[in-house]
């Protein structure tokens, strides 16, 4: 104890020692505490961030894998420059693009030297500072080896956060092939374009709703028209006349329905107000939902084709018609032979006839031979009329071999004795679909031809009918013919024959081997095309001095058989009064007793005027009129017209000697429910009355 101190004061300094010890001690164990955990804290934080570290470090080197791998991947070149255009980066599609060996020989090189022209270089890098990024510019390069391609480079700069460039990035498309297509299709398109607006063809194109959509500048020239004007104009009412509109418009909903393109003619309206007409090849486009888009037309103005073919027509008829007018004069002088033949027929029977009346002896056989003669008489002025009209041609049912015995018949007559005509011809029905006087024509012409090949020395034209069946495709394909059942026709001679050096031609217009003025030339032309008119075909065989043989192929008609004129048909009776006008008074008499006989009540007149008056005076007296054709002053349309206007249910029988001028259309236009062909027999006169009547009482 130090000196002086009281032991208190120890007391009270060692307990605040103690005390300030103790408080030290426990500040330590506190601020060690403390401290140990601030440290395990701090340990734990940094071990996190350790771990997040590795983990975004690991990102990163995935990232950076996958994003190589891509670059490394992409089938386009990529790449990366730096602003002065040294390559920083290129995967293996750009390097194999620009022809390199690896990537270090690419790297070496600038940017600068990849292009064909540098202009283009620095037209796309000021186009990227300033718009930042460029898309789709197509430039020119040069390969490793030399070669052009074309690309296509789209880029971007690439800036740090103080705006500096860092650099440039982009990728490159090899578009050469694609290049030249498109270049080959602009090429197509440009000459398609000039193709179709300078064409002398017509091209228009119509949308579903009937709107144009397109002309081409020829159709656009010949209407009248801008194209201004024409887009969005309804086709069918500017364009086409009022009449044909319905019918075009058919054609349209046709060709949707059918979905397949047609040909067809129609006059075409222009802008002031003419027409022309156009053969149009139109087809329909379709949406691929199958709604229809568009109708596409292609047409050639056929004005002048059209009335060149009427002219050539009107011009063929003509020389048709002359060489009809010089086969009658050939067969003049067989006419006049068989008309002989059927007058002395005539009057030997009526004379007989006369005899065996006087002494009291059946003569109906004498008079049935005289109603045959006269049936003949007039089927032979049928033919001549037939054969002399000049009206058009209209072909029916006719029997092929009848025609051609009628036909030889007259020619018999006209050619020398030194000429044998042999006929093999059937008994079976050979009815073809023909005019009978394009037959007569393609006979005589081929049978005077015949002659003419033997008029030195004389010889036999043979005439062969027989049927032929057509399978073989070769020889349908050959003839253009359609498969079935043929009549064929051969007419061989034993002439001169034909030189095989010529023979090629003898169906060609105008080609003649004759001398001046002994013929035309037409006259084989002719029967060419009759024949392939008729559907059939024709063909020829021929050895210089030993004759020729024409074959023609007629397509059998298959239908209703004609029978022919017989004096005991039976008569169809009937009853009614008629009113009967002719001015022939052998035409009345014999007509009023024929008529009478089989039931009918007959008011006769010879005078067309008398026949009005008597009408007039009493329309309902009559239940039919019976009127002849040709009649001074009145013919027998104008008469029956005159009458229906007077009473328009009452029923006219029209008999003429000549239908030349007489057509169906008249005969209907002028209300007569019949018409009998002079001279008519019993039969035919009372079938046309009582058919007549018949449509009125039913």
């Amino acid at each position: 104890q130090p000196q002086g101190i009281s032991p208190i004061k120890v007391i009270k300094w060692t307990a605040v020692a103690g005390g300030l010890l103790f408080a030290i001690l426990t500040g330590m164990v506190i601020w060690s505490w403390s401290l140990r955990k601030n440290i395990r804290s701090s340990t734990e934080r940094l071990s996190r961030e350790l771990i997040e570290r590795r983990h975004i470090q690991d990102a990163l080197e995935e990232s950076e894998e996958r994003y190589r791998s891509l670059f490394n991947g992409m089938p386009v070149g990529l790449y990366r420059t730096t602003p002065s255009g040294e390559i920083m980066d290129a995967n293996p599609a750009l390097i194999e693009m620009y022809g390199y060996r690896d990537r270090e020989d690419l790297l070496s090189m600038n940017s600068r030297d990849l292009y064909l022209d540098e202009k283009d270089r620095d037209q796309f890098m000021s186009a990227m500072e300033q718009d930042g990024i460029v898309r789709g510019f197509e430039v020119r390069m040069k390969r490793h080896d030399g070669t052009i391609r074309w690309i296509r480079n789209s880029g971007r700069v690439v800036r740090d956060d103080g705006g500096a460039v860092l650099f440039y990035e982009g990728s490159v498309e090899d578009i050469t092939e694609h290049r030249h297509v498109r270049e080959a299709l602009e090429k197509e398109i440009a000459f398609s374009t000039t193709l179709i607006q300078d064409s002398p063809t017509y091209y228009v194109a119509i949308d579903a709703q009937g709107k144009t959509i397109m002309m081409n500048h020829t159709l656009l020239k010949a209407l009248g028209y801008s194209m201004d004007e024409v887009t969005g104009a309804d086709y069918l009412n500017t364009f086409v006349p009022e009449s044909e509109r319905e019918m075009l418009s058919g054609v349209f909903e046709k060709i949707v329905r059918m979905r397949e393109p047609t040909v067809n003619e129609n006059q075409i309206l222009t802008k002031d107000g003419r027409q022309f007409l156009v053969e149009w090849h139109g087809r329909p486009v379709f949406k691929t939902n199958g709604e229809l888009d568009y109708f596409f037309g292609v047409g050639i103005d056929i004005t002048q084709r059209k009335q060149a073919q009427e002219e050539r027509q009107r011009l063929e008829n003509r020389l048709q018609q002359s060489y009809k007018m010089e086969a009658l004069g050939t067969l003049a002088g067989g006419i006049a032979h068989d008309f002989n033949n059927i007058l002395s027929s005539v009057l030997g029977f009526t004379e007989l006839a006369k005899i065996k009346l006087a002494k009291g002896k059946d003569i109906e056989k004498e008079l049935d031979e005289v109603l045959k003669a006269g049936a003949r008489a007039r089927d032979l002025v049928k033919q001549i009329l037939t054969f002399s009209r000049q009206s058009g041609i209209q072909k029916s049912p006719i029997e092929i071999t009848s025609m051609i015995k009628e036909t030889l018949k007259f020619l018999r007559a006209s050619l020398p004795t030194t000429i044998e005509i042999k006929q093999n011809l059937p008994s079976y029905e050979t009815t073809v679909m023909a005019d009978p006087t394009q037959i007569h024509q393609v006979i005589m012409n081929l049978c005077t031809n015949a002659a003419y090949a033997m008029k030195e020395k004389g010889g036999i034209i043979d005439i062969k009918v027989a049927e032929k069946e057509l399978t073989d495709k070769a020889e349908l394909e050959y003839k253009g013919l359609a498969p079935g059942r043929y009549l064929q026709l051969s007419i061989a001679d034993t002439g001169s024959g034909i030189p095989g050096e010529i023979i090629d031609r003898i169906f060609d217009p105008f080609f003649t081997t004759k001398e001046r003025g002994e013929g035309t030339g037409m006259g084989l032309s002719v029967v060419h095309g009759i024949i392939h008119d008729l559907g059939g075909a024709i063909s020829v065989y021929s050895e210089p001095d030993k004759g020729t043989a024409f074959h023609l192929l007629f397509p059998r008609y298959i239908g209703e058989r004609f029978e022919p004129f017989s004096p005991h048909s039976i008569v169809t009776m009937g009853k009614g009064r008629i009113l009967f006008v002719d001015d022939e008074e052998g035409v009345i008499a014999s007509g009023k007793e024929i008529l009478e006989n089989i039931g009918y009540t007959i008011t006769p007149t010879t005078s067309a005027s008398e026949a009005l008056e008597i009408f007039r005076s009493g329309p309902d007296a009559f239940d039919l009129i019976l009127t002849d054709m040709t009649m001074p002053k009145m013919t027998g349309i104008e008469l029956s017209r005159q009458m229906l206007a007077i009473r328009p249910d009452i029923p006219i029988v029209l008999c003429t000697g000549s239908d030349i001028g007489v057509t169906p259309d008249i005969i209907r236009a002028a209300g007569i429910r019949e018409m009998v062909m002079k001279p008519m027999t019993t039969n035919e006169l009372a079938e046309a009355v009582y058919n007549a009547l018949k449509t009125v009482n039913g």
